[in-house]
């Protein structure tokens, strides 16, 4: 059985570790409301060019996805630098290697971005091409990127490119680890009639098109960064509040155990006090 000392020691170290869960908790709420924010622009900006895309390609018929040559498949996914949140990397973390299961790692490069995706990929270490931490990425970052791994190769090496990562959908959505193609959009929604395209573009149509279709994929990888970053808030957010009612349920059972045998020590003393009490009595009367 726990002593009194020993009960103290543990109250206090529950204590301690509810303080650091409540401005972990805090700290991740702060963080949310500007990464909810950078994303609904995000989601404003990759809308925008996904139509004039959808245009350009509207103009001369042309198939809305790309003709990709190569042999090699690119996956390119999105989990956080740290732990503590949650579910978040064990779940992206699962569904990559259940896609490597599935698809096999011939002819697989993968593109990490967030540092926990070199403790994912111990066993195919050799499929790493880049990881770049995710906390304080920019959109020069992603851009640099593109243009160091995928611009001038893209067409000529790669099958197919994919990402995977976490699709946020606030407090009250569905959480859902998404693979999505990159090349997988329609080219049916424009409208004719409010074309943002000029004729005088025909001229140089090819060149247009391959730098519309650079600043598409730029954007959609971004994106699927910037919801990766807020579902990685919200998670966190949402474990340290966990953790943080957990140490609260902790500090109570302990204290009520503490008091309860500091009462029984306190019944039991006064209970030899009275007892030798009453022994000092009798001898006294004899």
């Amino acid at each position: 059985m726990s002593s009194l000392k020993d009960l103290s020691l543990r109250i206090g170290s529950v204590k301690s570790t509810q303080k650091i869960t409540s401005v972990m908790k805090s700290l991740s709420a702060s963080k949310l409301y500007p990464a909810q924010r950078k994303l609904n622009d995000g989601n404003s900006y990759h809308q925008s060019i996904s139509s004039v895309l959808n245009e350009l390609l509207l103009q001369r018929d042309i198939d809305s996805r790309p003709q990709l040559r190569g042999n090699t498949k690119l996956l390119i996914v999105m989990l956080a630098d740290k732990g503590l949140c949650g579910g978040f990397n064990g779940s992206i973390a699962k569904k990559l290697i259940q896609y490597i299961a599935q698809n096999g790692s011939d002819n697989l490069k993968i593109i990490g971005f967030g540092n926990k995706i070199k403790q994912v990929l111990k066993q195919h270490s050799d499929l790493l091409l880049q990881t770049i931490p995710i906390s304080k990425i920019a959109f020069n970052n992603v851009v640099k990127v593109y243009n160091e791994q995928l611009k001038d190769i893209l067409y000529s090496k790669y099958h197919s490119i994919e990402v995977i990562y976490h699709k946020f959908a606030g407090f009250s959505g569905e959480k859902e680890v998404a693979i999505d193609d990159i090349f997988n959009f329609s080219n049916n929604n424009s409208d004719d009639n409010n074309s943002i395209i000029e004729k005088k573009l025909d001229d140089d149509y090819a060149s247009t098109l391959k730098v519309t279709m650079d600043m598409y994929i730029v954007s959609k990888i971004y994106n699927a960064i910037l919801n990766s970053i807020a579902s990685e808030h919200l998670e966190r957010m949402l474990a340290m509040e966990n953790a943080n009612n957990n140490a609260l349920d902790m500090i109570k059972d302990l204290s009520l155990q503490y008091n309860r045998m500091r009462q029984a020590n306190i019944t039991k003393e006064l209970i030899e006090i009275i007892s030798g009490s009453g022994a000092m009595e009798a001898t006294t009367n004899e």
